[in-house]
């Protein structure tokens, strides 16, 4: 069972068809036009045999790319499940907290562009007066030009305005997310996450631009500090409701992959790979 469009996942991917085995791919279908996820996702795709996707919308994608439609299953996002048991008992509307998540990734891009649009998006954070938590970015090619704005703003922020992690536990990660007034950068979690977490996200540049979104409180962005800035402005406007629906689910995509993984045949048939075109 490989998740997702990163590398750790190709390796998966083919360590497990080379060696025989069946391949369920989790989160196949969704699309980053451009980016090279979008490329390690599809490979994975016509790599593995059982799909089991997020949304409906990815569920008719596979299928147009010759995958047969007893083998893709709409189960949900699997990062709302956790999600939405630390919601439970949780107020329905947030309140202002003062505080902003940054979690921007490189795009395969230039160091140069890379660290220019990160400057940007930690300035628009400042003077819009956000303490902030800021996650280190993924490792593609340009991530150390974000690494250097993030250090370089570090240097001149206000006292206590601004901390910096390399990574965060997943349940601190939720709980930040959940508490934040905003999210802002171009990880998935803003598209896929935020709107349950109630949380409205900037989505910056193109990363993400394709991915569908988990509710109206998503506003895009394009690379440029008026934008960014309007953007966040709107954004913490917004006061989405903790829980709202989503195209993702419900948060039991767990249980429903787990009932699918215990019921897949593992004769030849099912591991081997034929498209339906």
């Amino acid at each position: 069972v490989v998740l997702g469009d990163r590398i750790e996942a190709m390796a998966g991917a083919l360590a497990a068809v080379t060696t025989g085995r069946l391949l369920a791919h989790i989160h196949g279908g969704d699309i980053a036009p451009g980016d090279f996820d979008d490329s390690v996702r599809h490979a994975v795709t016509k790599l593995a045999h059982l799909h089991l996707v997020a949304t409906e919308a990815a569920r008719k994608r596979l299928i147009r790319m010759g995958e047969f439609p007893d083998r893709v299953h709409c189960v949900g996002a699997p990062g709302l499940d956790r999600l939405v048991k630390l919601l439970k008992n949780r107020r329905r509307r947030k309140q202002h907290t003062g505080r902003a998540l940054v979690v921007h990734h490189a795009c395969g891009r230039s160091t140069i562009r890379e660290r220019r649009t990160m400057k940007m998006i930690l300035q628009a954070v400042d003077e819009a007066g956000l303490n902030t938590t800021v996650v280190y970015p993924n490792s593609d090619r340009g991530h150390t030009g974000i690494i250097e704005a993030i250090e370089s703003h570090r240097k001149h922020a206000r006292d206590g305005s601004m901390t910096v992690v390399r990574s965060l536990v997943r349940d601190v990660y939720l709980d930040m997310l959940i508490e934040a007034d905003v999210l802002i950068g171009n990880s998935s979690s803003g598209m896929i996450e935020a709107g349950t977490a109630g949380t409205p996200a900037v989505n910056v540049g193109p990363r993400q631009r394709g991915r569908q979104t988990s509710g109206n409180s998503v506003i895009h962005a394009e690379e440029s500090a008026a934008a960014i800035r309007e953007a966040l402005t709107k954004a913490l406007r917004k006061r989405p409701i903790i829980g709202a629906g989503t195209v993702y689910g419900d948060g039991t995509a767990g249980t429903r992959i787990a009932d699918l993984l215990a019921r897949v045949s593992l004769d030849d048939a099912s591991r081997r790979k034929i498209n339906a075109y």
